[in-house]
């Protein structure tokens, strides 16, 4: 028996960036960054996240700097890649496993 779960990412990261406040007075360097984190984390193309992001910052009135996103973007790869390295080789064992009765 396997279980499979099915989720639209881009669906969802549609909606966590709407649930960021761009607003003027917020530093959008922080929502873009952890934008990012979530893109990476779901696994979305760096090219529709960029535009996803540039879309929030222009619709909030802010000023798009590409070499800003483009930095958030390769810093939140490297910390998914990370995190993606320790928890596969990490020397615990592995996955545990499960038994259905």
């Amino acid at each position: 028996m396997s279980l499979i779960i099915s989720h639209n990412t881009s669906a969802e990261f549609e909606a966590f960036i709407g649930k960021l406040n761009w607003s003027v007075g917020r530093t959008r360097s922080r929502q873009s960054f952890y934008a990012a984190l979530r893109a990476a984390s779901l696994g979305i193309e760096r090219a529709e996240a960029l535009e996803r992001i540039k879309l929030a910052i222009d619709n909030a009135g802010g000023r798009f700097i590409r070499h800003k996103v483009e930095r958030d973007l390769d810093r939140a790869g490297m910390m998914a890649d990370k995190d993606r390295h320790d928890f596969n080789y990490s020397g615990g064992g592995g996955l545990p496993e499960f038994v259905l009765s």
